[in-house]
Parts: structure tokens; sequence; C-alpha cells
């Protein structure tokens, strides 16, 4: 038992498997194939906090699916049969899963309108205006339009020349759907 004046105890060293981490020296134990903390991650997670704290449930709801999302791709890069396994987890593997939740509640909101179900649409669009922040700001079709006649000028007008090339250094910043219209257009 202690007395009122005695020291607190040191905290002592920790191993992990065999590695000895002396104490005092921080280890970010975070998934090992991760080479860099990712900033959109952290974000999701202090936003989640925010919004559990103003007891926001659509946004709450959002960001936990979200979130989750984020851990079964993490998890599915572990399975050694996965194509990508042991690659680090990049901003843009992040970006592109934000991007597929956004799709799929449009995909949501066009079935619930077909079937008379507005109530359904205006929940996923709530949903949407939660998840649109976190995507960087989308191009403009003048813009594609212009880095596209670039491409095809620095490739020629052979569309499986040029598309591939767009559709890469495009990626998260534009509509994959409206690259290939543009694409297509500029290689006719």
């Amino acid at each position: 038992m202690r007395g009122a004046g005695a020291p607190a105890p040191a905290i002592r060293p920790f191993s992990i498997g065999a590695t000895i981490i002396p104490s005092g020296q921080t280890v970010d134990l975070w998934p090992l194939h991760y080479t860099r903390r990712v900033a959109l991650k952290e974000q999701v997670a202090s936003d989640l906090t925010a919004a559990m704290k103003a007891r926001d449930s659509v946004r709450t709801g959002t960001l936990r699916l979200l979130r989750a999302a984020f851990t079964t791709y993490e998890v599915a890069r572990t399975d050694p049969k996965n194509s990508r396994h042991g690659e680090p987890i990049t901003e843009g593997d992040l970006l592109s899963i934000v991007e597929k939740e956004l799709k799929q509640r449009l995909e949501s909101i066009e079935a619930f309108r077909k079937g008379n179900r507005e109530d359904l649409a205006v929940k996923e669009q709530a949903e949407i205006d939660v998840l649109r922040p976190y995507l960087p700001t989308q191009l403009t079709r003048d813009e594609i339009f212009a880095h596209v006649e670039g491409l095809v000028r620095e490739h020629g007008k052979e569309f499986k020349a040029v598309m591939p090339v767009a559709a890469r250094e495009l990626r998260g910043r534009a509509d994959g759907r409206l690259v290939n219209e543009v694409v297509k257009q500029l290689t006719q």
C-alpha cells in the first residue's frame, strides 16, 4: 500500500511478441501494414464522436456505417488471398470506399422513388449530405474536357489508349461515367 507522499509506480515495459518496448516510447499498434496515419479515417472518427455528443442520429448512423466499411476493407486486405495483401492502405483507397457508399445511396434513392417511397429517399439524401464533404471537390465537365484533350494529344485518338490513363489520373476527382463520356466524345 502506498503512503500519501509515496511516488506512483513507474510504468513497466511491455512486449509485443518477442520485442520489448521500453516505457516512455510510443508505438503505433494500429494495423501493422499502415505506413502512415490516414487523415480521412481520423476525420471520420472525430466527426463520429462529435455527432454522438450532439445526438445527431442520421450523422452518427451514416458515419458508423462508413467506419464499418473502412474496417471491412482493412480486414479484407489482411487476407493472403487478396491480390493487394500486405500493401499499405492509402487515402485513395478510403476515398474509393466513400465514393462506393455514396453511389449505393444514389442507387437507393432511384429505387425508392420508383417505388413511391419518398420518405426513404429523403433519408438516403440526408446520408448523402453527410458523406459528400469527405470527397474532394469534383471537376466540372469543362475541366474534365480540358484534361482529356491533353491526353488525346499525348496518346492519340484511340479510346483504348486514352481511357485507362484518364480514369487513373481523374480517379476520385471526377465521376467515371462522365470521364468515359468525354473520352468517347473526343476519340470519335
